[in-house]
């Protein structure tokens, strides 16, 4: 899949196909946890790289090194907000919780599903619209032809 993606950006006389020539193959790997990923994705939102880094470090602390529905749901708000999400951000992360937990949001299965009712899903949670929801696509389910 990368590949493909390699070699036709190659085969470009621009700056852009030698650049990729010069670097060679870049591969992604897709996530393993949809859950952090998209938590991470919330927090990371109009946040400089390092900031969203920092945040969500504390995060992953506050969880004892482990980001997901079961173990973000015992944190207290105020332990969350301590580790810098903003209320609109906290909220994001509850409703995310809420959904994967009561409303049959399945991270595990959403795979299965078509790029669009993935969109469809993820943008009923707050905090995540399609661009995100387009992201998660492309780096955590390795679906590269999202906004082709």
């Amino acid at each position: 899949m990368w590949a493909d993606a390699h070699d036709y950006l190659s085969a470009l006389s621009s700056p852009l196909g030698s650049l990729v020539t010069d670097q060679g193959l870049l591969e992604l790997e897709g996530s393993t946890n949809h859950f952090a990923h998209l938590v991470r994705a919330i927090v990371g939102q109009q946040l400089s790289t390092t900031a969203a880094a920092t945040i969500g470090g504390r995060v992953l602390e506050a969880v004892g090194g482990n980001l997901s529905v079961s173990t973000i749901s015992v944190v207290p708000d105020e332990t969350l907000r301590g580790c810098g999400l903003s209320t609109a951000k906290l909220r994001s992360v509850r409703d995310l919780v809420q959904k994967v937990r009561d409303d049959g949001l399945d991270l595990e299965k959403i795979d299965q599903f078509s790029d669009e009712e993935i969109v469809n899903r993820l943008v009923k949670v707050r905090g995540i619209g399609v661009w995100t929801a387009q992201m998660f696509l492309i780096f955590a389910l390795n679906r590269p032809d999202v906004l082709a």
